[in-house]
């Protein structure tokens, strides 16, 4: 993650899941079967609101669709575990996660308990869009 440039703070209060070269999902990954290839990241706030963490996938991987199996994942995880919304921050590819539902909302307009996360307590610039998914509202295709 480290490599891809994004901030590992906060990463030990979030549930992490790992997709290896063979596509085997490993949660919270300990063995050595195969090269990771996508990591993704989901900390969860109050019971009812979590954040989309470190979404990476390795460079020599990438436009395989591997990123978008790895964002719904989270969101049907979120929506298993009873979460109503999940949000993150980026500051580059905004446009990415609209394709899910995502949509931008000004930081000072996010409320509860997400709002303790390392995410909005400056792991992230302050100039990082923020995004909201509201999950009994999320379509796609």
């Amino acid at each position: 993650m480290k490599v891809a440039g994004l901030t590992t703070a906060g990463l030990d209060k979030a549930e992490l899941w790992v997709l290896r070269e063979e596509r085997a999902w490993k949660h919270e990954d300990t063995g050595d079967e195969g090269d990771i290839v996508g990591s993704v990241g989901l900390e969860i706030w109050g019971g009812k609101q979590g954040v989309l963490r470190s979404l990476v996938v390795e460079k020599s991987h990438r436009n395989r669709g591997l990123g978008s199996i790895l964002v719904r994942h989270v969101i049907q995880s979120a929506k298993s575990m009873g979460l109503n919304e999940i949000f993150l921050l980026t500051e580059k590819v905004a446009s990415y996660y609209e394709r899910f539902g995502f949509k931008p909302l000004e930081r000072n307009k996010v409320r509860g308990e997400v709002l303790n996360s390392d995410e909005f307590n400056g792991a992230c610039l302050e100039s990082a869009t923020v995004m909201r998914l509201e999950l009994q509202a999320t379509q796609w295709n």
